[in-house]
């Protein structure tokens, strides 16, 4: 049986998609009651939907006034990224010559649709897609709580502008061969640089 998604949870992850990809941009007041309006909903789950996504640093609320995307200082995308390449680096290290012919088509599948998305895709897809590669990667090392800590940081970082660009999909594919092909020192290597990618992209903002 398929549980059904509350209207409440439908407000966060649209929310939270179309601030992650730039569509709701940091220091603009969004008003409480057109997001209301655009679901057909009431105030309440709107407000329990805005409250989440401000215990999750995305927004900022103000009673009676609205909301407030909040805009990441350095030292926020200093830290998320910090910790983003401690996860990935031991969990993928970890995987380094252990996946399946089966787990190697699924990754490279998201990766092509990365590559792909890269070219003609909207950013909303792109941010989807990008999370799902990351994920699908680091749940295959096993460890529950490293990919729970993961989807939240994934969930609570935007993407800089310029983020789809062909660097990141080079990078993607080296890393599935170094994965491939069992090279630890390569793997650690490549989560670094692709991660230092997304330092320098937010440094040029």
């Amino acid at each position: 049986m398929v549980a059904r998604v509350s209207l409440k949870d439908q407000i966060v992850a649209n929310l939270r998609t179309e601030i992650l990809a730039g569509r709701l941009a940091p220091g603009e007041i969004y008003n409480a009651g057109d997001v209301a309006e655009r679901y057909g909903a009431s105030r309440t789950p709107v407000r329990e939907a805005l409250l989440e996504l401000e215990s999750k640093g995305l927004i900022h609320v103000s009673a009676g006034v609205g909301f407030e995307v909040v805009r990441l200082s350095p030292a926020a995308v200093r830290d998320y990224l910090e910790v983003r390449e401690l996860l990935e680096r031991t969990a993928l290290r970890g995987i380094a010559g252990q996946l399946t012919h089966e787990q190697l088509d699924t990754a490279r599948e998201l990766a092509s649709r990365l590559e792909r998305l890269s070219v003609d895709g909207d950013a909303v897809e792109y941010l989807e897609v990008n999370k799902q590669f990351h994920l699908y990667l680091v749940a295959q090392y096993g460890n529950a709580k490293i990919t729970q800590l993961l989807a939240e940081l994934m969930d609570a970082q935007l993407l800089p502008p310029g983020h789809e660009d062909a660097r990141t999909a080079e990078e993607h594919r080296r890393l599935l061969e170094a994965i491939e092909v069992g090279d630890v020192d390569a793997v650690g290597n490549l989560v670094a640089q692709h991660l230092d990618l997304s330092r320098r992209t937010w440094a040029a903002v």
